[in-house]
């Protein structure tokens, strides 16, 4: 009977040191786990703290890169040497030396700011009549020859349907050239142009549409930046808003959309 109480005591204690280690066990489970999530709460807070100090310094960039684009494109529309040319002649009817002076204004405009890289003057019918360019090393006028029908352009509709004083801005797509996607490279390496483009409609003097001022953005200017962003170990994209590229690590996947893929 002794030797009986005496396992039943053994048993007894061995249980109860059993049970108090896995109640010791468990408690210090349940603090490492609260202390590391507590560490990953603030790792994950200092993360993102940094990310957001960097992706602020980005956008700071991209934000002032077109800057006063807007303001630029009202105050082109109102040249003086524009409205005399538009309330002088309509369309075809436009004076030659009119159009030679705007021409004059806008690649001087042009060599004023290296965002933008094309200047145009639209007419209502959606006809170029006033068109220059930088292609990064030389400014030009293009001949009346060469001039093209962009009515069938989707910014020109959306430029075309605003009131005075009010500017349209695009998508952020590739810039399209005799109804093709414009390829300064080759097709084994293609060098393609994204854009984003300011529009605003000139009027005359009675108060008539007369057609568009549109101005194009070289968009890589800043699409360098985000691009460059990216760290060890990290992947940064750019999408729009149906989740299309725009900035991709891998080049052949941005603005894929415009080829249907």
């Amino acid at each position: 009977m002794k030797i009986k109480n005496q396992f039943l005591n053994k048993k007894f204690l061995f249980g109860l040191i059993c049970a108090l280690s896995i109640t010791l066990l468990g408690f210090l489970v349940v603090k490492d786990y609260f202390d590391l999530n507590n560490s990953l709460k603030v790792h994950n807070a200092s993360a993102l703290d940094i990310i957001d100090q960097r992706m602020d310094s980005v956008f700071l960039e991209v934000n002032n890169f077109p800057g006063s684009a807007a303001n630029d494109i009202i105050f082109l529309s109102r040249l003086s040497c524009f409205k005399d040319t538009i309330n002088n002649g309509k369309g075809s009817e436009l004076k030659a030396n009119g159009v030679r002076n705007i021409e004059k204004d806008f690649l001087e405009f042009l060599k004023q700011s290296s965002a933008y890289y094309q200047l145009r003057y639209i007419d209502k019918n959606g006809n170029e009549i006033v068109r220059v360019d930088f292609d990064g090393e030389n400014y030009k006028v293009t001949p009346k020859s060469k001039l093209q029908d962009k009515s069938w352009r989707y910014y020109f509709d959306q430029a075309m349907s605003l009131d005075e004083g009010e500017v349209y801005i695009s998508l952020l797509d590739l810039n399209i050239e005799n109804e093709e996607i414009e390829n300064r490279g080759t097709e084994k390496n293609p060098i393609y142009v994204p854009v984003i483009r300011y529009a605003t409609p000139v009027f005359d003097n009675e108060g008539s549409k007369e057609g568009i001022i549109i101005t194009n953005i070289y968009a890589d200017y800043f699409l360098d930046d985000i691009r460059g962003f990216q760290r060890q170990g990290e992947t940064v994209f750019l999408v729009n808003e149906k989740g299309h590229y725009l900035a991709h690590p891998e080049r052949e996947k941005e603005f894929a959309f415009m080829f249907d893929r």
